[in-house]
């Protein structure tokens, strides 16, 4: 076992063997002519939960050095309580020092916060070699911890750990705190599994006026567990108003720790801090668990990957991480297939004829939807049963479960009043939409030509061709797609002269479909870095485009809507896809919609 240490300072050598009065033992250091405070006392009031009480605590001797002072052992004089006292070396700014205790006192009395509370702190006259000297102190609860820094942790112990720690951060970030300094020794793991999070040190006050905003930030911190942005001395410390910013490098050293917790191994190793952060401030992709260890689950391997984001904005905040750790918790309740049967068997709904009223956002239509839905379907439920379907399964259904969930968050959207979307939906669908957003490239799988007969290879040809523009298509290069089309083009000319045309001729098609829309809306919007799709109403009908703009069509008629993302379309429509041809973040998309 260690104990609370409050520096993340290297351990000391010369140990001894003491017993605190309550009989338990404990390995302390005791360098009298190093740290010449043990043996002294303080006097201070110790403030507990309840209560606050007059004592007197005894330095026993020495736990821990760090960069900014010595953490003591201490014992209480009246009951025996062992206790870890701070005392800041004479070189750093007591200000800082006094403006840390103050600020874990004032976050460990949140509920579900498990900051390591602030019981008592001040200045205080203590005798040196050279004579009296005052000295700034903390006292702190001793606390009895494993060293998760050197373990490799079971996957059930993580989930639990990470949960604890995301709800600890997610209080520390609704007081304006950020915490700047999270890695696998600032977290202190009890022995029942309560989880603390030690040494605000380096916390900033966001709520704080700032003598200059815009300030470069001096580097400090755990190298190989900050984030990019303050490996490069940026300014970090954003309001909690820059919602997109904002506590968004305590996720990343929350992540960076959850990969160490869950592969055993240090992101960012390197011969020293200097060469760590330079790995650091250049990193390019997020941190993949999986590569060091195929075990690892998906799902929590997809929070080490939103969590690293390099890109500050888009990493998930503390409260969706909260929600996705009680999801992978609450998930491992359906261990049987019988019982994920049942999980699955609650998204199930039968399609009602008034459904297709969905997509046209218009008070009358809206106010007739509610008179016909009301108690016939509950969507909060359906959104609820499709988010944990989401998390019990995998690859397309998974998908098509969180493609669910922001359908469902839309028509909440639509039809409830104002404040009867729950709280908590918008995370459900945030955490989807990211999820989504991160799946696998889409591609246009390759179709056979069925039958035998002359020219069947030329038409089976033909089709590859296609496939393989389309697919160029998907990632985004247009140009090189219109230029295949010459040449798919001639083909075609030839497989119109034979039997397999019926076969060839609807993916020639939608092909063609796809790609003159494309060039349609390039054209149109130049300026526009979204996407766009087509669809063919069964009745004259109009939706509406991200850019605010009605678009009508009638019967027969192709669309082009401009959308931000292609996986934003289950939100906008309800309509029969009939296909769908998909591409990734900011590319050209396209869907058929067939008749309802």
């Amino acid at each position: 076992m260690n104990c609370y240490s409050g520096f993340g300072g290297i351990q000391l050598t010369d140990k001894m063997t003491t017993k605190s009065s309550n009989g338990k033992s404990s390995t302390i250091i005791k360098r009298d002519r190093d740290f010449p405070f043990t043996g002294q006392s303080i006097e201070c009031e110790v403030e507990y939960s309840n209560k606050t009480l007059e004592d007197v605590i005894e330095l026993t001797g020495v736990h821990k050095k760090g960069g900014m002072g010595v953490v003591y052992k201490g014992i209480s004089q009246k009951s025996g309580e062992e206790f870890a006292v701070k005392i800041l070396d004479p070189d750093q700014e007591v200000e800082n020092f006094e403006r840390e205790a103050e600020t874990a006192k004032r976050c460990s009395k949140k509920k579900g916060v498990n900051i390591v509370p602030t019981l008592a702190y001040g200045r205080k006259i203590l005798t040196t070699s050279t004579g009296p000297k005052e000295i700034a102190y903390i006292v702190m609860p001793y606390i009895e911890h494993r060293n998760i820094s050197e373990e490799r942790l079971q996957i059930n112990e993580v989930d639990e750990i990470a949960l604890q720690l995301a709800r600890t951060i997610e209080g520390i970030h609704e007081e304006g705190i950020i915490h700047r300094d999270i890695n696998p020794k600032n977290i202190f793991v009890e022995k029942h599994g309560k989880t603390w999070l030690a040494d605000l040190g380096l916390a900033k006050d966001t709520e704080e006026k700032l003598a200059d905003e815009t300030a470069a930030e001096t580097i400090k911190g755990t190298p190989c567990y900050m984030s990019p942005e303050q490996a490069r001395g940026e300014n970090i410390k954003h309001k909690k108003e820059e919602k997109e910013l904002f506590g968004k490098t305590d996720v990343y050293s929350f992540g960076s720790t959850l990969f160490k917790l869950v592969t055993g191994k240090t992101p960012f190793p390197a011969a020293n801090a200097t060469l760590t952060i330079k790995a650091v401030q250049e990193v390019g992709e997020p941190l993949d668990a999986r590569k060091t260890d195929k075990s690892i689950p998906v799902t929590l391997n997809d929070i080490v990957q939103e969590c690293t984001d390099p890109d500050a904005k888009s990493r998930p905040n503390a409260k969706e991480i909260k929600h996705e750790f009680e999801m992978r918790i609450e998930s491992k309740k359906y261990s049987t297939k019988e019982e994920r049967d049942k999980v699955l068997k609650a998204t199930e709904t039968r399609p009602k004829w008034y459904d297709w009223l969905i997509p046209a956002p218009i008070p009358g239509v809206i106010a007739l939807y509610k008179l016909l839905k009301e108690k016939s379907e509950d969507r909060e439920k359906l959104l609820r049963a499709h988010e944990l379907a989401s998390w019990i399964t995998e690859g397309r259904t998974r998908r098509f479960h969180q493609s669910q969930v922001l359908k469902y968050y839309k028509q909440l959207n639509i039809m409830a009043n104002k404040g009867e979307v729950p709280e908590d939906a918008y995370i459900i669908a945030s955490i989807a939409e990211r999820q989504l957003r991160k799946g696998p490239a889409p591609e246009i799988t390759r179709q056979k030509v069925r039958g035998v007969g002359f020219g069947k290879k030329q038409a089976q040809k033909c089709l590859d061709e296609i496939t393989d523009a389309g697919n160029i298509w998907l990632r985004g290069d247009i140009e090189m797609a219109v230029e295949l089309r010459k040449g798919i083009d001639e083909e075609f000319k030839e497989v119109k002269k034979m039997k397999w045309r019926e076969q060839v001729k609807p993916t020639y098609d939608l092909f063609n479909i796809m790609l003159d829309g494309s060039i349609k809306i390039q054209e149109a919007m130049p300026e526009f870095e979204g996407v766009g799709y087509a669809y063919r109403p069964s009745t004259s009908s109009h939706i509406y485009g991200v850019d605010g703009v009605q678009y009508s069509g009638d019967v027969g008629q192709h669309i082009w809507i401009p959308v931000m993302d292609a996986r934003q379309i289950p939100m906008i429509t309800s309509l029969l896809v009939k296909r769908l041809w998909i591409t990734g973040y900011g590319h050209m998309v396209g869907i058929l919609i067939g008749e309802t």
